[in-house]
């Protein structure tokens, strides 16, 4: 699965969007990194705490 991220060209990327949401009732976190022109999610982690900022 590294090799599939690591051969993806964000080049084209110019707006992303951040937002962060529940996977499920139980409120376990996920913060989510979207291509705001292609509509495309570019990175997702779990949580949203001030670490997930740089983990995306």
């Amino acid at each position: 699965m590294t090799e599939a991220r690591d051969a993806v060209d964000y080049s084209d990327v110019v707006r992303v969007g951040i937002d962060d949401t529940a996977r499920k009732r139980n409120q376990s976190y996920i913060s989510i990194m979207a291509n705001l022109d292609h509509q495309r999610a570019v990175a997702i982690t779990q949580g949203r705490d001030k670490g997930a900022l740089g983990r995306l």
